[in-house]
């Protein structure tokens, strides 16, 4: 048996990139935090070795000072993160006395460290774990008559782990165990794994690893591996979160009897450390063989070489030109102001001509594509639009937004588009399908409105898929909805139980000591919302539901630490901050507490957190204790009373934002529990949707609730994709 492979994960060559480090269950891999961050030195005192060469992952790459004392290299990180090692690389001309210092917001230092006798070459500086953003190098005195000199300049959090590599040498390892017809051994340092024969569709036998180290795969959520096998096998991963968060992925396995390299990328993992890997081998076409499976060189997390990536500006010049032809049609009823989209074809020209260079660097491309993100902001915004009866709080809101807004409005008391929680999460046997929903298996229709989540994105990843299936709810005429379980700065999750600062909400604000974190996790929202296209080049309007349940006692912006006051500013500030700063004009703001409110006004009313008329379009509210069972109806139409009469008063739009029965236990519950309140009830059905959570809170073809849902599908009240006329691009007559 012979393997001729590359290696399966090149970051683990690249010194400046990452840093390894042996542990119980493998090779632990660090991420370099200040790769390619944004880096100001004091001065370049050689053409060419500017101050990017000293974060750019290369160690044959460096910079240079002036010849003088005092010189400086400052590192902005781009949020706050926990630091606890630098590694200093020095040339020849290293400094012999230095500081390390850092800052919250690059404004006033703080010192982390001091050398006064350095030798050069590498120091490895250990630190007390710092939450910082800023970190700069003081170089005091020369040790040479030339300037300082660096090769590279590392920053890493030891604390958290960004991957693993296990390699199989020797003995089988203690954290490897198999049950259920399954046998490990080791063959030529390589995992072999036999199982005896199954039926198509049954489980072969199953093997896991357990994990000692603390690691947590949410910032690089990919699993890798090598495998031999000569049988069709269909390979379940169930990664096992501590905490009791479980995801499972299946993976069809090449069955040619060669090695081959598997890497998955994965999706909704959870920020809690992983404890364990469960392995579940199923027979492909062919029953009654035996399953030979070799696997090395498992990989969990690990941070590839970020390479200069134009997929997004391709993208967002493709839909620009895409705006400018549509709006030519009769369809999209597009008016300008002035000039405003020669303007914007020579943005589109500009930022082509910069494609089209070579040698371009990812500071480029970035630049080129926020260019081109504002400007198509201010194209939207020059659209002339009609007079509608309902405004949107954002004035410059783009016209496809403020349609769906007033169309949302026009079906007050008719109608009630069902929604759901990530809709294309399936309960059944994945087909294959890319958008596969168990909604639309039953039904033969989506749900008319698709939630997803931006906790990943606002940490900086996850954006493809979550962009792609918004883009496609779009295209189909679906209403696109967003929420945000926002993860406290620590990372140690959204539940205040697990925070070790409880009142971490309160210093978000300008002036607060997580204000910069908390920027950046908007910025990288922003980007997202800002590249969401639709078919004809447009934003797509969106549902943003940000801070939702704070009246509950649960998460960490709201009560009991974060007051009314301080809510309100913070939402405040995060509509002017996306709206005004960012220019994010394609969002309707959704104001959402829980059902613990008993009346309008005060201590346990329904505004106790409300941050005012001009910062809200929707009210809504998520309700899942009263709709367990029929007897708390009552309440839960009271509720829905308060909430739609406001509603009413401030001409704004109602919505049940959240709700669901987790077990589906009362197999009528979407006509008797759910429905039947609200349809008999004046004020209750003036509610414009109604969204479920996710998969385990809707049936699946074949589940007892199943016949119940397709009446409730049926019913002329409840509105799904396929039942209503264009939302978007004029007024609908309901």
């Amino acid at each position: 048996m012979k393997k001729v492979l590359i290696s399966l994960f090149p970051v683990l060559l690249f010194q400046a990139n990452t840093l390894s480090q042996k542990s119980a269950n493998g090779e632990l891999t660090f991420r370099n935090l200040a790769l390619r961050s944004v880096v100001t030195v004091s001065s370049v005192g050689e053409k060419g070795l500017i101050a990017e060469k000293a974060v750019d992952g290369d160690t044959l790459t460096r910079w240079t000072s002036a010849f003088n004392d005092n010189e400086w290299i400052e590192l902005d990180l781009g949020q706050a993160y926990f630091v606890d090692h630098v590694i200093i690389r020095w040339e020849a001309a290293y400094a012999k006395a230095y500081k390390l210092l850092y800052s919250h917001d690059g404004d006033k230092w703080d010192d982390a460290y001091s050398e006064e006798q350095g030798d050069g070459k590498t120091d490895e500086i250990i630190l007390p774990s710092l939450f910082t953003r800023y970190l700069k190098l003081l170089c005091l005195n020369r040790a040479t008559p030339y300037g300082i000199s660096l090769w590279e300049l590392e920053v890493y959090n030891y604390s958290k782990p960004i991957g693993i590599t296990y390699s199989f040498n020797g003995n089988l390892p203690a954290t490897w165990s198999s049950s259920e017809n399954c046998d490990l051994t080791m063959v030529n340092n390589t995992l072999r794994i036999s199982s005896p024969p199954a039926s198509p569709g049954s489980s072969h036998g199953c093997f896991a690893f357990a994990l000692s180290d603390d690691l947590s795969i949410d910032e690089f959520p990919q699993i890798g591996f090598l495998s031999q096998t000569d049988k069709p096998v269909r390979l379940l991963i169930t990664l096992k979160f501590h905490g009791g968060y479980n995801k499972t992925y299946a993976h069809a396995l090449n069955p040619d009897n060669r090695w081959h390299q598997n890497i998955l990328s994965l999706d909704s993992v959870s920020q809690q450390p992983l404890k364990q890997l469960y392995f579940q081998l199923f027979p492909g076409n062919k029953a009654g063989d035996t399953i030979i499976l070799y696997m090395d060189e498992l990989a969990l997390g690990f941070n590839p070489i970020p390479e200069n990536d134009t997929k997004i500006l391709k993208k967002l010049i493709d839909k620009a030109d895409k705006y400018i032809l549509s709006s030519t049609r009769e369809k999209t009823g597009r008016q300008f102001h002035d000039n405003a989209v020669a303007q914007y074809m020579k943005e589109i020209e500009y930022t082509s001509g910069v494609l089209n260079c070579s040698d371009l660097t990812q500071t480029e491309i970035d630049k080129a594509t926020n260019r081109l993100i504002k400007a198509n902001a201010v194209v939207e915004s020059s659209v002339i639009k009609p007079r509608l009866p309902v405004r949107t709080c954002d004035p410059d809101a783009t016209l496809e937004t403020q349609y769906f807004y007033n169309n949302m409005k026009a079906v007050e008391g008719r109608h009630i588009f069902f929604g759901q929680m990530d809709p294309f999460f399936s309960n059944v046997t994945l087909t294959g399908k890319p958008f596969q929903s168990d909604v639309e298996d039953i039904c033969g229709s989506l749900p008319a409105l698709g939630s997803w989540e931006l906790k990943d994105i606002a940490l900086g990843f996850g954006y493809d898929a979550i962009v792609a299936e918004a883009e496609y709810y779009y295209s189909k005429n679906g209403i696109v909805s967003f929420c945000w379980h926002m993860v406290d700065p620590t990372g140690s999750g959204i539940y205040l139980k697990d925070l070790p600062e409880k009142k971490a909400g309160n210093e978000l604000l300008p002036g607060g000591k997580y204000h910069s974190w908390f920027t950046a996790q908007l910025d990288r929202i922003a980007f997202a919302f800002q590249q969401m296209k639709g078919p004809d080049g447009e934003s797509v309007p969106i549902l943003f539901r940000p801070f939702h349940e704070m009246d509950g006692d649960w998460f960490w912006w709201g009560k009991p630490y974060v007051s009314p006051d301080t809510f309100a500013k913070l939402w405040q500030f995060t509509f002017n901050y996306l709206v005004s700063v960012k220019k994010v004009n394609n969002l309707l703001f959704v104001f959402s507490p829980c059902d613990r409110f008993k009346k309008r006004d005060g201590d346990m009313g329904y505004l106790d957190y409300y941050p005012g008329d001009d910062y809200v379009d929707v009210l809504a509210q998520d309700n899942y204790w009263q709709v367990r069972n029929k007897a708390d109806s009552a309440a839960f139409v009271d509720q829905l009373r308060i909430m739609t009469q406001l509603a009413a008063e401030k001409n704004k739009i109602a919505g049940l934002s959240e709700t669901g029965l987790a077990d589906l236990s009362i197999p009528d519950w979407f006509t008797s529990v759910l429905l039947k309140p609200i349809k008999n009830d004046s004020l209750a059905r003036k509610i414009t949707y109604m969204a479920i959570w996710n998969k385990n809170f809707v049936p699946y073809p074949g589940h007892t609730a199943a016949p119940d849902f397709l009446k409730f599908f049926h019913d002329p009240v409840t509105w799904f994709i396929g039942d209503y006329p264009d939302l978007y691009h004029a007024l609908i007559n309901p």
